[in-house]
């Protein structure tokens, strides 16, 4: 999960499709992939929970993203298969803390600067 997101930060759109399960796969191609993160600037990954049992797994987590200058959170817990002997991404559900954010001035900063909000993305 933590390197399909550092994938989607850093535009590697090709890491991201190879890691969905063939299945999956199917039913995409690259400039999908690229074109819904193209304003979106991913700040940060909370891990939730994670737990896999034979060829099986699921993780619940939260992505939290910038659009302009507005934060939101993603809250899902996806579904994972084993192919091949790596983990593939096959689907997920979106859970119950989605959307944009309302970060008040004297919140600490999402991207991890340590600093207030109003100090740095708040600007």
């Amino acid at each position: 999960m933590r390197s399909r997101f550092t994938a989607y930060a850093n535009g590697f759109y090709q890491y991201v499709f190879d890691t969905y399960a063939q299945s999956a796969r199917a039913k995409l191609d690259l400039s999908m992939l690229s074109e819904g993160s193209r304003d979106t600037q991913w700040i940060k990954l909370e891990v939730q929970s994670a737990w896999g049992e034979g060829s099986n797994g699921e993780v619940e987590f939260i992505a939290y993203y910038k659009v302009n200058k507005d934060f939101y959170a993603m809250h899902e817990r996806s579904r994972f298969i084993a192919e091949d002997g790596e983990w593939r991404y096959l689907n997920g559900d979106m859970l119950n803390k989605n959307g944009k954010l309302n970060i008040a001035r004297n919140q600490s900063c999402l991207c991890g600067s340590m600093l207030k909000y109003k100090r740095c993305c708040g600007k």
